[in-house]
């Protein structure tokens, strides 16, 4: 197919986000402890984060205002993740959140052949976008910090535009921006629930890349195209 419009997310689509997430933790819990002198055992304290961490982000309203203030949010799951030590000071609490938040950062990594394809993908004469959650700021700044931002023709993040995925008001707010057809663009993202199925509720074409290895069965949403990685985009639009 050639399509007009090739839309992407960035968060473990163009670029390691939550993958990283176990091994800056594991990297957090170990300074806490250490620099502490915490009497907590080590994989005790990475299941109360892990449980927590799951249900604070799994409520779409509470996921919505995390991602907007993402320091805050990993504050409150250190504090609530950790509430039954109350010997701990909220400040030492704080401190174990914000160097996570350092140490995840600089864990981030583009994935291989993400600016080899986007070359590749304007070499064609087609516009590239990003679709993105998150802050102004984050989400720039990553473009930017990888050097990709001048790839792209249309840059949409939830926070700039009033939407956020997986509403699909901010797929039909791209199409009013762009005026082009559903049928002449591509969706490619990692979260099937974010990504894929609300352009296909549109007539978007949809593209899942499986980063973070999940189950297609346990969700009941088919993408017309499943791919392993980035390059195997210009296979399809060949």
């Amino acid at each position: 197919m050639k399509p007009e419009l090739i839309l992407f997310d960035l968060d473990d689509t163009l670029m390691a986000f939550d993958l990283v997430s176990e091994e800056a933790w594991d990297k957090a819990v170990d300074i806490f402890i250490q620099n502490n002198n915490i009497n907590i055992e080590k994989n005790i304290l990475l299941d109360k984060l892990r449980t927590t961490r799951k249900w604070y982000w799994s409520d779409p309203e509470r996921h919505k205002a995390g991602r907007e203030n993402i320091i805050r949010a990993r504050r409150e799951i250190v504090k609530l993740a950790l509430k039954d030590f109350s010997k701990i000071e909220i400040k030492k609490l704080e401190e174990f959140a914000d160097n996570y938040s350092q140490i995840q950062e600089s864990l981030w990594y583009l994935f291989d052949d993400v600016e080899e394809t986007l070359i590749k993908i304007k070499e064609k004469k087609l516009k590239l976008g990003v679709i993105t959650n998150g802050t102004s700021e984050g989400q720039r700044g990553k473009l930017k910090r990888f050097n990709i931002e001048k790839y792209f023709d249309y840059i949409f993040i939830d926070v700039e535009i009033g939407y956020s995925k997986p509403d699909v008001k901010i797929y039909e707010y791209m199409l009013q921006k762009t005026k082009i057809k559903c049928e002449n663009i591509i969706m490619v993202g990692d979260n099937l629930i974010w990504d894929i199925e609300p352009p296909q509720k549109l007539g978007i074409y949809t593209i899942w890349i499986n980063s973070k290895k999940a189950v297609l069965e346990d969700f009941n949403i088919y993408p017309d195209k499943i791919i392993q990685k980035i390059s195997n985009i210009t296979e399809i639009i060949e």
